[in-house]
């Protein structure tokens, strides 16, 4: 039976019982918790599923280095030691299809200011302000803001080449935009496989190249070696295919170790873009030791050899180190002789298996 009260007007009044009432806010209450709390877990089951995939799928997201205007690193045709009037004419001409200069800076002193060279040479045809001004004339970097940028190696090999270059650089990178990655600044500030003492107080180099602006941060070690080195390679890889094993020591060259790769990574700040040149010959006896190099997802490497042209098993056995994972793809650079005619040769392997 229903509770009633009559009122003040003679009507009656239906009256619900108290913990009627108290159970239906009760279940309110409880929905809404309910709600709260599946909420909370589905947001928590989304953020775990976006660190998984940040974690296990590394090459989805860009690093620092590769997200501002590059190419992918396989995609750069370089022209190397470009110290001469002749040659940086033929290196910014369209029809040459060259995306990146490295060019040397040593410091004159008979014009007592940077100019293009490597060294023994003491002067050069070409001065530092007049290479830059050429890139800025011929647009070798594309219009100012524009994408994909041409990519520019300064290798300076003293401080007394790099320190009156600041200022120059800077003017440049006014005069470019300033895009990101576009400008490289190298030295070898270490002492690496064979190599002399570096000519820069590394630490000092670090914090003058950071502060010009935009740029790639390129740092190194000294190298050394003999004119067989690319011999011995060989000597070396018909070894390990018809023995099976490692030639003595004496047949080799010195390999980057574990204290010199240390070393490097202590002076260097987390978070800024750095592309580590490592001489292509030494690669796979040091990849050990280089490997931790490219830890930081804002680290790349780039592979140089200037003496000879590489042949296509040498940059096959490069290739297999560094191209054949997802962690590790399109994280080098490849400033070789010889490496044009592999990916030539790649891209016919591939097309003669879909046929």
């Amino acid at each position: 039976m229903q509770n009633e009260r009559s009122t003040a007007d003679g009507d009656t009044e239906l009256l619900i019982p108290e913990n009627e009432n108290s159970r239906g806010k009760g279940r309110d209450r409880e929905r809404v918790s309910l709600s709260r709390r599946l909420c909370s877990f589905f947001l928590l089951l989304i953020a775990i599923l976006a660190a998984f995939l940040f974690i296990v799928f590394p090459s989805r997201r860009q690093s620092n280095f590769m997200s501002e205007g590059l190419r992918r690193p396989t995609q750069y045709e370089w022209a190397h030691a470009v110290n001469s009037r002749k040659l940086l004419k033929d290196a910014v001409l369209p029809a040459k299809k060259i995306t990146a200069i490295e060019a040397d800076i040593i410091f004159s002193q008979a014009k007592q200011q940077p100019v293009m060279g490597h060294p023994p040479a003491k002067d050069s045809d070409l001065t530092l302000q007049e290479f830059l001004d050429t890139i800025v004339r011929t647009k070798f970097q594309g219009a100012k803001g524009s994408a994909n940028k041409n990519i520019v190696k300064l290798d300076f090999k003293s401080e007394a080449a790099f320190e009156p270059s600041v200022s120059l650089i800077r003017d440049f990178l006014a005069k470019t935009g300033g895009a990101p990655s576009a400008v490289w600044v190298n030295a070898d500030i270490l002492a690496g496989p064979n190599g002399s003492q570096p000519l820069f107080n590394a630490s000092k180099f670090i914090q003058q190249a950071l502060e010009i602006g935009p740029v790639v941060l390129s740092v190194g070690w000294t190298t050394g070696g003999s004119r067989s080195e690319s011999l011995l390679q060989k000597i070396q890889r018909w070894a390990k295919r018809f023995t099976n094993s490692e030639l003595p020591s004496v047949f080799s060259t010195e390999p980057y170790t574990p204290a010199m790769v240390s070393e490097m990574l202590a002076l260097l700040p987390p978070g800024v873009p750095v592309t580590f040149p490592i001489k292509a010959p030494l690669l796979a006896s040091s990849w050990a030791a280089l490997k931790p190099l490219l830890d930081r997802r804002e680290h790349s490497l780039t592979l140089w050899y200037s003496k000879s042209k590489m042949d296509i098993p040498s940059i096959q056995e490069i290739w297999s180190l560094l191209e054949s994972t997802e962690e590790l793809r399109n994280r080098t650079f490849y400033d070789l002789k010889g490496f044009d005619e592999f990916v030539t040769a790649q891209r016919l392997q591939q097309t003669r298996k879909k046929k």
